[in-house]
């Protein structure tokens, strides 16, 4: 009797230790799966992120060392892309205040067309600049 109680339970122990088995794959695999899908959305929100740079300063030489008497002669060329943007900017307001001052429309730099599409922050700050002193010089 005994022999067969312990082959009993033997079996309910091996039974019992398989499905534990399976159970610990099962939630293995699970967790694996959940740890991936976790890592591709972060890699996505990532893969999302938009990095503003301002833009970059050139500095340019002519190179013509066949045909330019003057080769040895150092020139160079700065650009300055955020003066030009604040010039143009103050420039466009200046005349879109005047013009709305002279026509007696409402002071209001942001629902210009040049405005709304503006190329930079730059160009946005002189264009309002602008078209507040444009509108005040009009008025007066």
């Amino acid at each position: 009797m005994k022999k067969e109680v312990k082959k009993i339970e033997n079996v309910n122990r091996r039974k019992v230790m398989k499905s534990n088995t399976i159970r610990n794959l099962v939630m293995g695999t699970l967790t694996a799966v959940a740890a991936m899908i976790g890592i591709g959305t972060a890699t996505n929100a990532q893969a999302q992120r938009v990095i503003i740079r301002p833009p970059r300063v050139i500095i340019a030489r002519p190179h013509r060392p066949h045909w330019d008497r003057f080769y040895w002669e150092r020139r160079v060329e700065f650009v300055d892309h955020v003066s030009e943007q604040r010039e143009e900017g103050y420039e466009d307001g200046f005349k879109a205040g005047k013009d709305d001052a002279r026509e007696g429309r409402d002071f209001e730099p942001v629902d210009q067309k040049k405005y709304i599409k503006a190329p930079g922050y730059a160009y946005r700050r002189a264009f309002v600049r602008g078209y507040e002193n444009g509108y005040r010089k009009n008025i007066d």
